[in-house]
Order: structure tokens, then sequence, then C-alpha cells
């Protein structure tokens, strides 16, 4: 595929130079098996390339050796999207060698910032269970997704006014008393549906 082609990979994939798709004829490389129902996509980057350091302000550092990976993407219509790169480190004069940041995914993930974006909306809406066998992926890769999203959302949030409640439920005790208010009519105000603490509102993520 052409320039045209690289273009909209990159769109759906957010990536900018020096990154690029790749193919032996250009720079797309794009393939699928029937069987598998599987689309493999490949990102490279040229000879020569330069990145910026991850923890400083050194943008031209040289590779010093790469990693291949792979990420799940969103699906292609029924095939499921597979994105493959050279990963770079980089030899920094301040820091050393370091490895550079991906602007389609998070360091340790599995999956693109796209697909967890996905992971993220659908368990607001249903159980992990049936998350995981929507997308066809075990349990286990759902919830270390959403345990990280809700404790960069703890992270991020002013608790300076939130008093400790010594009585707070465990966490399996407060599961089962989220899922019994949902159960309940909604035609009068759950008082302790609005009480605000703050495992209450990192266990709307994971019912």
């Amino acid at each position: 595929m052409g320039d045209d082609g690289s273009r909209r990979c990159a769109i759906s994939i957010s990536f900018s130079r020096p990154w690029a798709s790749r193919s032996r004829g250009g720079w797309w490389a794009a393939s699928s098996t029937p069987e598998r129902r599987r689309l493999e996509l490949r990102l490279d980057f040229p000879r020569g390339a330069r990145f910026a350091c991850p923890e400083g302000d050194h943008e031209q550092c040289e590779v010093h050796d790469t990693d291949e990976k792979s990420w799940r993407h969103l699906d292609f219509f029924q095939h499921e999207a597979h994105l493959t790169a050279r990963v770079p480190r980089v030899r920094c004069p301040e820091h050393g060698v370091r490895q550079v940041s991906l602007p389609w995914a998070r360091p340790g993930s599995g999956f693109t910032l796209l697909f967890e974006a996905l992971v993220m909306a659908l368990v607001s809406e249903m159980p992990v269970r049936a998350v995981a066998s929507l997308i066809s992926e075990h349990d286990t890769r759902v919830w270390r997704v959403v345990h990280h999203y809700v404790e960069q959302a703890r992270v991020d949030q002013d608790l300076s006014g939130v008093e400790r409640d010594r009585g707070a439920l465990r966490p399996r005790q407060a599961l089962h008393r989220a899922r019994a208010r949902r159960s309940r009519p909604r035609s009068q105000p759950d008082a302790a549906a609005l009480r605000r603490t703050v495992f209450g509102a990192a266990c709307s993520w994971c019912i």
C-alpha cells in the first residue's frame, strides 16, 4: 500500500516519524490468514533514526539496540489486529541506555492505548469475565488493565479533604454490597450509593 495507506495506518495507531509502517515494496505491511482471522501490522524505523530519551531533554539519541514486541490492537471487522515493532533502546549522554517511549502503548502492556480504552469502556458496563470473553482474552489480562487505570486515577485524585473511614468494608464485602445496590429499584435514592469513598470509586470499574 502506498503513502495514503501509511497515513491511514498512522492515524489509526497514532505514530509519527521516525516510525512508519513497513513492507517490502514500501512502508506498509499487513497480512492475514482467513483460518486464524488475524491481521498483522508492522512498524519500523529507518536506519540512522534517532529518538528522544524518555527521562530527559535529549531529543536526538542514537539507537543502542532493539527488541521486537507485539500488541493487540482494535479489531478490523472480524479479524484480530496485532501490531509488531522493533522497540529501540537509546544511548542518552545523561541517563545511559533507556528504552524509548512509544506513542501507541504504555510500558509493559500487551495492548495498544486504543485497545485499553475499549477495555475500560466495556468494564464500566459489564463484568470483567464477560469483557474477557467478548474480546477473546484471559480475564487476568483485562484485570491488569483495570488495575493500572484505577490506580492511576487514585493517584491523580485530590484526597486531601477525605477522612479515613475506619469502618470501611473489605474489598469482597464492598463488591457484594455494590452488586446488591445495583439490583434495587431506582425509584428512591440510595444513601449508601451517594456516600463518597475512595474504594467505592474504584469498585465501579470492577463489578
